[in-house]
């Protein structure tokens, strides 16, 4: 009596174990795939029709000097402006900042997340 008792529950658990991993991997492919989470290293902004202005980018630039400093304290191959990202209307910018190694690209993530940042949308991106 204990025999295949016992095997139904334990065998019952597992397929709902299994299935609820493979519901999980499932919703998180639909949640990366959907722009909704980013992978790692992925190079993401906000829409252009919700970009500031040009003007408005540069003088959140010309207001944080010092995040400038610290951004570019990064590397060599650090550099930080004012750009458009390919958007139709050229007005449309925001910050963007560039690196050229993985070492750059981590010290730029710290900077800016100990930081209030700059008031407008940052792309960080490598060359």
């Amino acid at each position: 009596m204990t025999g295949p008792m016992t095997q139904q529950p334990k065998s019952r658990r597992g397929i709902i174990v299994a299935v609820a991993v493979i519901v999980c991997g499932l919703a998180a492919g639909a949640i990366v795939l959907g722009g909704i989470l980013p992978l790692g290293g992925g190079n993401t902004h906000p829409p252009c029709d919700q970009l500031p202005s040009a003007a408005q980018a540069r003088d959140a630039l010309e207001d944080n000097p010092g995040l400038v400093s610290q951004l570019r304290d990064a590397g060599s191959g650090v550099s930080v402006g004012v750009d458009s990202p390919g958007c139709d209307n050229g007005n449309q910018a925001l910050i963007d900042v560039t690196y050229s190694t993985g070492e750059e690209r981590d010290h730029i993530d710290a900077v800016l997340t100990r930081s209030d940042g700059f008031g407008v949308p940052v792309y960080v991106h490598e060359r």
